[in-house]
């Protein structure tokens, strides 16, 4: 059963937990299947940095690119978050959606939620993404602006 896209649209919210499954919006670069998590919204685009179970992916890919830990970020599953295994960040990747095409998503139940990070966690999700060396200027200034 579809959602009325009216009612999704006012339910974005940033700090948000998503699933994305096989089918992922339309001219996104998310990553299916994982758990995403919303950094923030503007009138056109929904910025979302993906969730792993596979710490090791991460290190991996900070070790050999030479990048600051401080760009892996732990997220422990809660009640309020919905994860329920414990959760890793790249931060040096943020996935970008165009904010109508994740409304007609989750409209038709190709997305889904679990809950909300925690104010700390969220925090920590800035501290990553401004520690992040490969995140162009112009993102993490767009990202981070509040």
């Amino acid at each position: 059963m579809d959602l009325p896209e009216e009612l999704v649209r006012g339910q974005i919210k940033e700090g948000k937990v998503y699933r994305f499954y096989d089918s992922v919006p339309t001219g996104s670069n998310i990553i299916p299947n994982h758990w995403h998590i919303c950094f923030k919204i503007n009138e056109e685009i929904v910025y979302l940095v993906c969730c792993t179970t596979k710490e090791g992916t991460i290190d991996s890919y900070i070790k050999v690119n030479k990048l600051d830990t401080k760009t892996k970020v732990y997220i422990a599953p809660t009640a309020d978050n919905g994860l329920t295994k414990d959760t890793y960040l790249n931060c040096n990747s943020i996935q970008m959606c165009d904010f109508e095409e994740l409304v007609k998503s989750i409209s038709k139940s190709k997305v889904t939620y679990s809950g909300f990070v925690s104010k700390e966690d969220f925090d920590c999700i800035r501290i990553g993404i401004r520690s992040s060396a490969v995140v162009p200027d112009a993102i993490k200034k767009l990202v981070l602006n509040k």
